[in-house]
């Protein structure tokens, strides 16, 4: 069998293995990282909040949380929650600007006809 390939017709792959496995069990020597149990070909990932050689990294420890991969334990962005909240901001003070203008029309319509009706009431 070529290298990262194992059974009896070469079918099977163990590309997860650190070097080429056997190419009869397909049992590997060491995971790469964010895999596990060698001698299931290292086909399983780690599980939740672990990460890197032989799963033994901690991702609580190093992001306070789950973390988004399983090989190097990269942490969770939160550059998503601030443009969100920067996005929703921006709105309402558009939404407020507009308010403002509005009004301002409003009450300066409002004025005008008071203004023309003092003028009629003085002429006369």
């Amino acid at each position: 069998c070529p290298d990262f390939k194992w059974d009896l017709n070469c079918a099977r792959l163990c590309q997860n293995c650190e070097k080429p496995c056997d190419k009869f069990t397909g049992k590997c020597q060491q995971c790469k990282s964010g895999f596990q149990i060698p001698e299931k070909s290292c086909t399983i990932s780690c599980k939740h909040n672990q990460f890197g050689k032989d799963c033994r990294g901690n991702c609580l420890k190093k992001c306070g949380q789950d973390c988004v991969e399983r090989i190097n334990g990269d942490c969770p962005s939160h550059s998503a929650g601030l443009l969100i909240g920067i996005i929703i901001a921006v709105i309402f003070v558009i939404v407020g600007i507009f308010i403002f203008i509005t009004v301002q029309r409003k009450r300066t319509q409002l004025a005008k006809p008071n203004e023309n009706t003092v003028n009629s009431e003085m002429s006369e």
